[in-house]
C-alpha cells in the first residue's frame, strides 16, 4: 500500500493498489481502522502505521460536541414559530395562543439552549438552568411592569383634563367669536350712521 501524509506526519491518503505521487510504500494491513485513517502516525520502524490514540479521543469529543450542538439548535428552531406566532399575535391585538407566563417560560428555556451551546463552542460556563434564568430577569421585567403602570395611570388622569380643557377652549372660541361678530355689527351700524350725516355741498350757479 502507498501512503502520503500531511504537515502534522498524520495519514493524509492511503491506496492499496496503484501510484501516488510523493507516497511512502509500505506492507499491507488490514487492521487499519479506515474511519480513523487520519489519527495514523508512521512507527518508529518506518515500516508500519500507529494508531495514535489522543487523537482518536480528541476527534470523537468534537464528534459529540458536534452532535450535540446539532441537537440543541435544532430545539431551539422547532420552537421558532411559537416565538413568531406570540409577537404576531400581540402585534394585531388578538387573544394570544399562550398566556404570558407560558411564553416567558418558553423564551427562558430557549435561552438555555443557547446558552448550552455557547458552553461548547466557547468553553464558558453559564448558568443553563430555566427557572434560574427567568429569575435573573425579574426585577427587571417587574420595574419595567411598574413604569407601564405608571405612564398608563397618568394618561388615564391627563386625557379626561385634556378633554375638559378641549371643550373649555371651544366655549371660549365661541364666545370670542360672538363678541367679535357683535363688534364688527356695531361697527358696521355707526358707520352707516356717520354716512347719513354728511351733507353734499351744492353747486352754486352763477
Amino acid at each position: 500500500m502507498k501512503v502520503t501524509f500531511d504537515n502534522d506526519g498524520y495519514v493524509e491518503m492511503l491506496i492499496m493498489k496503484g501510484d501516488l505521487p510523493n507516497s511512502v510504500e509500505l506492507p499491507d494491513d488490514d487492521t487499519i481502522d479506515m474511519k480513523y485513517l487520519a489519527c495514523y502516525k508512521l512507527g518508529y520502524d518506518g515500516t508500519q502505521l500507529v494508531l495514535d490514540a489522543k487523537k482518536v479521543q480528541r476527534i470523537e469529543s468534537n464528534l459529540r460536541a458536534e452532535t450535540l450542538v446539532y441537537d440543541l439548535r435544532k430545539q431551539l428552531s422547532d420552537t421558532d414559530y411559537k416565538v413568531l406566532r406570540h409577537i404576531r399575535e400581540l402585534a394585531l391585538g388578538i387573544p394570544t395562543t399562550m398566556a404570558q407566563e407560558e411564553y416567558l417560560l418558553l423564551e427562558a428555556q430557549r435561552e438555555s439552549l443557547v446558552r448550552q451551546v455557547r458552553e461548547i463552542e466557547d468553553g464558558t460556563k453559564l448558568e443553563t438552568d430555566p427557572n434560574v434564568i427567568l429569575q435573573e430577569g425579574f426585577t427587571t421585567r417587574q420595574t419595567k411592569a411598574e413604569k407601564e403602570e405608571v405612564i398608563e395611570e397618568t394618561i388615564n388622569k391627563t386625557v379626561p383634563d385634556l378633554a375638559i380643557d378641549v371643550e373649555k377652549l371651544k366655549e371660549e372660541s365661541k364666545t370670542e367669536i360672538v363678541e367679535n361678530t357683535n363688534t364688527t355689527e356695531e361697527n358696521e351700524i355707526e358707520e352707516s350712521s356717520n354716512t347719513s350725516d354728511v351733507v353734499e355741498p351744492t353747486e352754486i350757479k352763477e
